[in-house]
């Protein structure tokens, strides 16, 4: 993947703090001026204030600073914009993760179907292969607790709930689906106060 030194603008909608949680985008230019125009077109309709007004007036001010080439995001209430650079295949500078998921989507069906199946380990011996295993399995219960762990196991690893209680899990614990009908009265006291 590589940058070809162009960007993308980002227009998103959001709330007058301009959290992130409330951001949700509104579209995405090739070029600043398009942005302008994007933003000009929410002002008008009233989604969007520009200098703390809407519509005709809201679009006056930005239509002035967009001539005096003094267009801010700070001046754009109930929206954000930023530049983000389009990356293309070869990017040098491209993290792994990313240039492993480009090489993922772009593989031939059957070395993905080998790689998600694990058909690729089977050159590892056995016992390397646990020692492998269980360091993964390790790090996962490291960074998952609870719900979360159980998910990770069940929905990620594809594990079965006999699989997750042979390596030294109450799925239980996790799932928090208890069948009551086969607890002992003790431990069903128990559940009850928890």
């Amino acid at each position: 993947m590589k940058y070809d030194g162009q960007s993308a603008y980002v227009l998103f909608a959001c709330d007058a703090h301009k959290q992130r949680d409330s951001m949700r985008i509104i579209g995405i230019a090739g070029d600043i001026v398009t942005l302008y125009a994007i933003i000009g077109n929410e002002v008008l309709k009233g989604d969007m204030d520009y200098r703390g007004f809407s519509r005709q007036k809201g679009f006056a001010l930005l239509r002035d600073d967009y001539k005096n080439g003094e267009v801010s995001c700070a001046n754009v209430d109930y929206g954000y914009y930023e530049e983000q650079p389009i990356i293309e295949q070869g990017y040098a500078n491209c993290t792994q993760e990313l240039e492993k998921a480009y090489e993922m989507l772009n593989m031939e069906d059957k070395e993905y179907e080998s790689l998600r199946s694990g058909i690729s380990l089977k050159a590892i011996s056995e016992d390397r292969l646990r020692t492998i295993l269980d360091r993964a399995l390790m790090s996962i219960t490291n960074d998952y607790r609870g719900a979360e762990l159980y998910e990770q196991l069940r929905n990620t690893l594809e594990m079965t709930d006999e699989e997750i209680t042979s390596a030294g899990f109450d799925s239980r614990e996790f799932n928090g689906e208890y069948d009551f009908d086969s607890m002992s009265a003790e431990e069903e006291t128990e559940a009850e106060y928890e």
